[in-house]
């Protein structure tokens, strides 16, 4: 076994492969966070189709900036990955966050993504809180937050909760909506505009081409330009 993984929170499984569940990742060493970046960064560049030198940057930057990151191998090689944190809104009361997801090409259409959603969810119930500093049984959080260039993933998440999630095309987006979208945006730095649009927070397209939007019924990603980094804050209340 990968030292590294020794230092897993929690193992999971996910269908037959072995999964390994980390908190507090951007506190870990230097070391440590090499040791899974290497186990991550092939994920990324296959799910992209991208191996260079500005998504490495990227893949680092996420891992050692996340305070919640799960990842499945096969025979000693990483082969899907996510990465989450709860933003507060209050004392108590947080946003759930997705940072990222990627799951290897060679594996994908298998349920693994959604297998770690699962286990986001379930690490929603027990976290920290953060006027005190220790991790109890909370309430689940209200919003779900993740901000992304692909409709499909947009799609697939509906799929999961089996609900259309914000925002809906020809809808004005409720406040409260926004406001759950703010707390990422603040928190990212970030910028958004009324259709719930971060222009240029990418920088480029992550996908390297602009295929799965633009064959995508008119929606608010017909609205964005990819090649130019735009993304969507997607929002889901339950």
């Amino acid at each position: 076994m990968n030292r590294v993984l020794q230092f897993a929170r929690k193992r999971f499984v996910c269908g037959c492969h072995d999964g390994y569940y980390f908190d507090g990742v951007k506190y870990m060493s230097d070391i440590k966070k090499q040791m899974l970046f290497e186990h991550t960064y092939p994920v990324a560049a296959s799910a992209f189709g991208r191996n260079d030198v500005a998504i490495k940057k990227d893949v680092y930057e996420h891992l050692a900036s996340a305070n919640h990151f799960s990842i499945i191998m096969n025979d000693n090689k990483g082969i899907a990955f996510r990465l989450w944190d709860f933003i507060p809104i209050d004392k108590v009361n947080d946003v759930l966050y997705l940072a990222g997801m990627c799951v290897h090409k060679d594996y994908q259409g298998k349920g693994i993504g959604k297998c770690l959603l699962e286990l986001v969810l379930q690490s929603d119930g027990y976290r920290q809180i953060h006027s005190v500093d220790q991790i109890c049984a909370l309430p689940p959080c209200k919003y779900i937050v993740f901000r992304t260039q692909n409709p499909i993933m947009k799609r697939c998440f509906e799929a999961f909760v089996g609900e259309e999630i914000y925002p809906r095309f020809g809808e004005d987006v409720p406040s409260d909506i926004v406001a759950a979208a703010s707390v990422v945006v603040n928190s990212l730095g970030d910028s958004l505009d009324s259709s719930m649009i971060s222009r240029g927070v990418y920088g480029k397209s992550l996908y390297g081409d602009e295929v799965s939007v633009r064959s995508t019924p008119v929606s608010v990603f017909s609205a964005i330009n990819v090649a130019n980094g735009d993304a969507v804050y997607c929002v889901w209340r339950r």
